[in-house]
């Protein structure tokens, strides 16, 4: 009985929050070129520096992909109704148990929720964001097809090289995502949980890793036999030629963290709705050079610290013009 209290008075406050947060009628609106320029005033290769097109129908994205998805970020997308009530369920205890968020138990309408209507949703990894979050997937459920959903969520997320599988596929193999084969499709989507941490070109064991728990994943969900896991997870990183070399625009090699909190500062200044609209030209401190240098000396202090240290940070100002020079 106190269960279904609980449950009955929670559905009367999502009703309520439903009514209080209107979302787009757009899932994916169109993104215009972000191009950024260092300080010698050369563009540097950034994730959105192109024009993206999104693809006009899940025909155009592989069933292997499809099923890697899922298997790895929601395994019950075609059912649940936004919120996954199990993995919710198991996240919120955690978190109510630990103060603050733990878990994220997110469904790929969750995800969505995030980066479609970053100004309802908020920041940070507070309980009333994760709250926000879970109203926001409910209404784009309520309003929009899981076929719509899901081809909003392929089109769009975020990993590290454009916007989407397809441009990611275009950047690693030198293919269309429809043309992807098993370990590559796995590769992309290991990358979701961070996708500078688990480049192939910057940590190539890091991706492999991810590559094969999302391989091990799929059969956990009956998707992928042993015995085709097996095979798919002896088959080594295989890149496009050009996939890791300097990029377009005066060989300046790809600033992952640098052009991230440049897109963090452009949404800083001039809201989440103007920044993403993109269709703009921006200036910058970057000192390539630097960058490379700052990078690889903090991996290889990592990699010589004791005590199971995984994680630092470098910030490299320029004292006179308080320029960000490298991050």
């Amino acid at each position: 009985a106190l269960l279904a209290a609980g449950a009955a008075a929670g559905v009367a406050l999502l009703g309520l929050g439903l009514l209080r947060l209107p979302i787009h009628n757009e899932l994916a609106p169109m993104r215009g070129p972000l191009l950024l320029y260092d300080r010698q005033n050369r563009p540097i290769a950034a994730a959105d520096a192109q024009q993206h097109r999104d693809q006009g129908s899940l025909d155009a994205f592989p069933t292997v992909l499809v099923d890697a998805l899922l298997s790895s970020e929601d395994n019950r997308f075609w059912w649940h109704p936004g919120v996954d009530p199990i993995g919710t369920g198991r996240a919120l205890l955690a978190n109510l148990l630990g103060g603050r968020v733990l878990e994220g138990g997110s469904t790929l309408t969750q995800q969505l929720a995030r980066s479609l209507q970053p100004e309802l949703v908020g920041d940070g990894e507070s309980l009333s964001r994760k709250w926000r979050e879970l109203l926001v997937a409910l209404q784009l459920e309520a309003r929009f097809s899981k076929q719509e959903l899901l081809l909003a969520y392929l089109n769009r997320v975020y990993l590290g090289v454009g916007w989407g599988f397809d441009d990611a596929a275009r950047h690693y193999f030198a293919k269309p995502a429809r043309q992807l084969e098993l370990p590559e499709a796995a590769l992309l989507v290991g990358l979701l949980p961070s996708p500078n941490g688990y480049s192939p070109c910057s940590n190539p064991e890091a991706a492999l890793a991810a590559r094969n728990r999302v391989l091990l994943k799929m059969v956990d969900n009956g998707k992928l036999s042993p015995e085709a896991a097996r095979q798919a997870r002896r088959q080594p990183v295989a890149l496009a030629g050009r996939a890791c070399s300097a990029q377009a625009g005066g060989g300046q090699p790809a600033a992952s963290y640098y052009t991230d909190q440049v897109r963090r500062d452009l949404a800083a200044l001039l809201g989440d709705e103007v920044a993403a609209e993109g269709n703009f030209l921006v200036s910058t401190h970057f000192d390539p050079l630097l960058q490379q240098v700052a990078q690889r000396k903090l991996q290889e202090l990592l990699q010589r610290s004791g005590g199971g240290v995984t994680q630092g940070a470098v910030v490299v100002l320029d004292s006179r013009s308080s320029g960000l020079l490298a991050i």
